[in-house]
């Protein structure tokens, strides 16, 4: 009875390791390499490999050499596992009620991968080949390598469909050959570029874009399949990459005549393994480009731009806001920028034309993202009143600097669709334009390699005077971020914790007109508790 017992809870924490790993493997994209990041550039990664209590597993493995020994030891040996897996399914239902388990979006791949791990799994508790103690440590350790195998087996017959879908996308955009495709590329800032491109063209074309931030090639291709139509002028497309090669293949599908580069950074560079990776990695979009009607457009305001620009051999342009008009107009620029906190007025310039727009999104970084659909809108016969009204009227992507109201009527936002240092760095700056409380709730970044350390030492330094109170979801970097505040010499509050344990900070500190604001992902769950 009591071994019955023993192996229901075991199956029950089994079961909450397969949830948890195929919603890992899911947020890395399926990506062994993007795991690979998780699991040793970060300590909640490197925690899943040498816990205490994986060391004290791996421990009950070798001590079963013990029990082989002698016999006196076996019950010593029973109960102490026995008390490993009641004490595991503590921790799972700790994790139910404080709702902080850990599960997948259930798409047709996460419920396969979830169903067939699980039924394996139960087998071989089931036939155990050695002591059942020792056979439970021993499938608590090999679980991860069946999710992994399982997630590897479906990637043949997911390849398959992938490269199927591709052809029928590639014929069929060569169907459609008087389609315009302006494909957006980019370190940061691609998403937003597109929609705000999307949203303006909209007024005078009948515009398709890809939905959210779906950059893969499955992504764009679904799109291509489900969207593209007789009716389709205009077609916008965001194309995301994490090695070299990757846009180049994104790029063949759709063929763009017109580019978009918002930015070159760090971002990833884990994966790309440099940055001489990353700018030609970002040349395969201009690198498609017809030559004769083809145009590219590259952000002035981002350094690492200046090189593809330089590279690049047909039509260019630089757009790019001033602080102070400039002596000399720009092709494309902005400049007299006013930014509050319920919005942006600037003055625009295209082709030697001047305007002022306003809008109601948030921070001096956004007009980066809105000169590419002000110049293009322009190019394509918008008028300057339409190019205005549009503006007036743009809405941010989901996620993406977006007001809300918090408990208490507390002043929320919205950031939590992706993170960069860049993002970060503007976060603080929009954050100086507030009296009262300034509070950031940031998951530190992943994926900057060799520049992680300096780049959080940055965001420390800024954050010492840009906001009272920072929050991180966990101890990566804190070193180097409470080094950046002290260098800054700011009175920044910086704690690190659970989201439980910042949500309480947060509701013991905040009054009305304080503002707080979640920068990436992971600072979604406090967002969800303050709500």
């Amino acid at each position: 009875m009591f071994q019955n017992i023993i192996t229901g809870i075991f199956l029950l924490w089994i079961f909450r390791n397969i949830l948890f790993w195929v919603y890992l493997w899911q947020l890395k994209e399926y990506r062994l390499d993007r795991l690979f990041v998780h699991l040793f550039e970060t300590i909640q990664g490197r925690n899943l490999l040498i816990s205490p209590l994986n060391i004290i597993k791996w421990a009950g493995i070798f001590a079963f050499v013990l029990v082989a020994v002698s016999d006196k030891l076996t019950l010593p040996y029973s109960v102490f596992i026995a008390g490993i897996i009641i004490f595991q399914s503590a921790l799972v239902l700790k994790e139910v009620f404080y709702h902080t388990l850990r599960r997948p979006v259930w798409t047709k791949k996460a419920i396969i991968v979830v169903l067939f791990s699980l039924v394996f799994c139960l087998i071989i508790i089931l036939f155990p080949l050695a002591n059942i103690y020792l056979w439970y440590l021993l499938v608590d350790k090999v679980t991860v390598l069946i999710i992994s195998l399982f997630v590897f087996f479906l990637a043949f017959p997911t390849e398959i469909l992938r490269d199927m879908k591709v052809r029928k996308a590639i014929k069929k955009m060569r169907e459609y050959k008087n389609i315009l495709v302006i494909g957006v590329s980019g370190s940061y800032g691609k998403t937003s570029t597109k929609e705000y491109i999307a949203q303006l063209l909209s007024k005078k074309f009948q515009v398709v874009k890809t939905p959210f931030s779906n950059n893969t090639t499955i992504g764009v291709v679904n799109t291509i399949l489900s969207k593209i139509k007789d009716s389709t002028e205009i077609f916008v497309v965001e194309m995301g990459a994490y090695k070299k090669g990757e846009i180049a293949e994104l790029a063949t599908i759709v063929r763009p005549t017109i580019s978009v580069t918002t930015a070159i950074s760090d971002q990833h560079i884990s994966l790309y393994g440099s940055m001489e990776n990353i700018v030609q990695s970002e040349y395969e979009l201009i690198n498609v480009l017809p030559k004769k009607n083809g145009l590219a457009l590259f952000n002035g305001n981002n350094e690492n731009t200046h090189l593809l620009y330089d590279l690049t051999k047909i039509e260019k342009i630089i757009y790019k806001y001033y602080q102070k008009k400039p002596g000399k107009l720009p092709e494309v620029g902005a400049y007299d920028m006013k930014v509050t906190t319920h919005g942006i007025s600037f003055t625009a310039v295209v082709n030697g034309k001047e305007f002022v727009c306003k809008t109601s999104l948030f921070g001096a970084h956004v007009i980066e993202n809105i000169l590419p659909a002000i110049f293009l809108a322009g190019k394509l016969g918008l008028s300057v009143p339409e190019i205005q009204s549009g503006v007036a009227h743009f809405y941010p992507p989901p996620q993406t600097m977006e007001k809300i109201s918090l408990a208490q009527n507390i002043q929320g936002i919205d950031d939590t669709f992706n993170a960069s240092p860049e993002s970060v760095f503007s976060a603080l700056d929009y954050l100086d334009l507030y009296k009262k409380k300034r509070i950031l709730v940031l998951g530190p970044l992943t994926e900057l390699g060799i520049n992680a350390k300096k780049r959080h030492f940055e965001i420390g330094k800024k954050a010492s005077t840009s906001c009272d109170f920072l929050f991180c979801l966990n101890k990566n970097f804190f070193k180097e971020i409470s080094n950046g505040i002290k260098t800054g010499k700011g009175k920044c509050v910086f704690e690190a914790g659970s989201a439980d344990f910042v949500a309480q900070k947060i509701e013991a500190i905040i009054t009305l007109g304080d503002v707080v604001l979640f920068e990436g992902k992971e600072s979604k769950m406090v967002m969800k508790k303050l709500l």
